[in-house]
């Protein structure tokens, strides 16, 4: 049940922060300072948000989906949405992995800004890659793995499929602000997909049912992603051309 679910990981979380607490020991023999609890609260608000809208962002399509249209579609779409977010989050998570601890350590100085871009350059091609492969693929492995049934869902699939690749390149992003300590543009960029998503569902869902709510999502992950560029490129001082590279030498390193 629900219930026991959020049993389940209220006891889990508890279980980790006594765990914590024991491995401290001594170390927690310490006066209390106000400035840094005062400093741990506000960061840890402003995170807070950014993961509030972000999940927001992340659900929204399938709170409309219950609101507005039928069981049959929203199975559908959930279908869908698994089989097209399957490889982008592979690929995003194992960059999340390798590269946060290292950008977290480099801050924002000039060499490891010019090392991020170069291997968001080779993220954004892979993702670019592995996307069309998986928009050709779709139609073959869906029906195979779900059931022939499910064939319908193949066209939302492919759409959402591009839509992840977006969203697999701004939760990267989103990342790598956060390892510097910035959440504003989290807030801003999941906020702006989530407007769309709220604005556009109810009509989109009423002319063109689930199909019209994927391309809604592919357009608000799209918007969203542009404007964290944007504001990437803004703040690391890189323009469009350096940010770019030599797209030749980036596919090279894929083979």
């Amino acid at each position: 049940t629900v219930h026991s679910a959020a049993v389940a990981v209220l006891s889990g979380t508890a279980l980790v922060a006594f765990i914590r607490l024991w491995q401290a020991g001594v170390k927690l023999n310490v006066r209390p300072s106000l400035r840094e609890a005062k400093e741990l609260l506000a960061q840890g608000g402003r995170l807070h948000a950014a993961n509030v809208v972000m999940f927001l962002a992340i659900q929204v399509d399938k709170m409309a989906l219950v609101l507005f249209s039928s069981d049959l579609q929203l199975g559908l779409y959930v279908v869908a949405t698994t089989a097209a977010s399957a490889t982008q989050s592979l690929v995003v998570q194992t960059y999340n992995n390798v590269m946060l601890p290292v950008v977290a350590k480099g801050g924002g100085e000039q060499e490891s800004v010019t090392a991020i871009a170069g291997t968001l350059r080779r993220l954004a091609a892979l993702l670019f890659v592995t996307t069309a492969l998986m928009v050709v693929a779709l139609p073959f492995l869906l029906p195979t793995i779900f059931g022939s049934e499910f064939s319908a869902a193949v066209p939302y699939a492919q759409v959402l499929a591009v839509a992840f690749a977006f969203s697999g390149l701004k939760n990267v992003l989103i990342y790598l602000f956060r390892a510097w300590e910035i959440n504003r543009p989290a807030i801003v960029a999941e906020g702006m997909a989530s407007l769309i998503l709220l604005a556009g569902a109810y009509p989109v869902i009423q002319t063109w049912s689930a199909l019209g709510l994927a391309v809604l999502v592919l357009v608000a992950q799209a918007s969203s992603t542009a404007f964290l560029l944007v504001w990437f490129m803004r703040y690391t001082k890189i323009g469009i051309r350096r940010l770019a590279g030599n797209w030749r030498d980036t596919a090279t390193c894929l083979r």
